[in-house]
């Protein structure tokens, strides 16, 4: 197995930025319901969606 080493600064900064993706919508917190029946917000899918896209870029 490979190991993979990432670039501290950038790790940093991404969990900063979803950090205020998350907490941009506090006020608002939507909700609905997986298919597995547990609930997701709308700041849960932004911010998976914010890691899945910028995640690879921390090597």
């Amino acid at each position: 197995m490979a190991l993979t080493y990432w670039d501290l600064n950038k790790v940093v900064h991404l969990l900063e930025e979803a950090a205020r993706i998350s907490l941009s919508m506090i006020e608002k917190p939507e909700t609905e319901m997986k298919s597995d029946f547990t609930p997701v917000t709308r700041a849960d899918r932004a911010v998976e969606a914010f890691m899945t896209r910028n995640l690879e870029d921390v090597s």
